[in-house]
């Protein structure tokens, strides 16, 4: 019995290490989020200005048509940013459930530990996905949503204004409209991935209810 446990011991450590690894290399795709969101917007920004600087005045049509590819691509990359910062996101927090339910394993097995650990051992804490609208991940996946939805609106009102630049209302009409939909999509989508990630994800060891007071 003394060698069962032993080897159980050694395979729940090694895996612990492992997600403690897993759990880094997620968290560090989190972190580059920003520089990779803010790199391909800067670089898109600084083509858009070059192309101001070539072709206006003298060739706006031209100009309001490459404004939209850019601004198109701008709130495509955006959502493959914030997709990406998701599914990051996603890894990271199966890795950290894994090291919460395998402290919950270790205290199992000697309980004299559980005072000195650090972490929790419980698996039922708020995470993005179940508690959406508290989180400032969420709340940051909002913010790229509607950077994305800006852009892509953004892209519309400029091929509408190489068609017909004299229809201000119409076009920014429809530039509204697009972006005001697009957030709307992205929302929705995000709700929903992040109901499916909590509903798949359900704790395995809640916290234990506080002792009812004596009556």
């Amino acid at each position: 019995m003394q060698d069962v446990d032993s080897v159980a011991m050694t395979i729940a450590s090694n895996e612990y290490q492992r997600r403690i690894q897993q759990a880094q290399a997620a968290a560090g795709r989190v972190d580059q989020t920003p520089v990779i969101l803010g790199t391909g917007l800067t670089l898109m920004l600084t083509a858009a200005a070059a192309a101001l600087a070539v072709l206006w005045p003298t060739r706006t049509s031209v100009f309001w048509v490459f404004a939209a590819i850019l601004s198109l691509s701008a709130g495509l990359f955006t959502v493959l940013v914030l997709y990406r910062d998701f599914v990051a996101r996603v890894t990271l927090t199966d890795a950290e459930k894994a090291q919460t339910r395998l402290r919950n394993y270790f205290v199992s097995r000697a309980p004299e530990v559980e005072p000195y650990l650090s972490d929790t051992i419980y698996d039922d804490w708020p995470t993005p996905f179940n508690n959406p609208w508290r989180s400032k991940t969420f709340a940051a996946w909002l913010v790229l949503a509607a950077a994305a939805s800006i852009f892509l609106g953004g892209a519309v009102t400029f091929a509408a204004e190489s068609a017909a630049p004299r229809s201000d209302a119409g076009v920014f009409a429809a530039g509204f409209a697009v972006a005001g939909l697009s957030m709307w999509l992205l929302t929705m989508g995000l709700v929903r991935m992040a109901r499916r990630r909590a509903r798949l994800d359900r704790p395995l060891f809640p916290r234990p209810d506080p002792p009812s007071p004596p009556t």
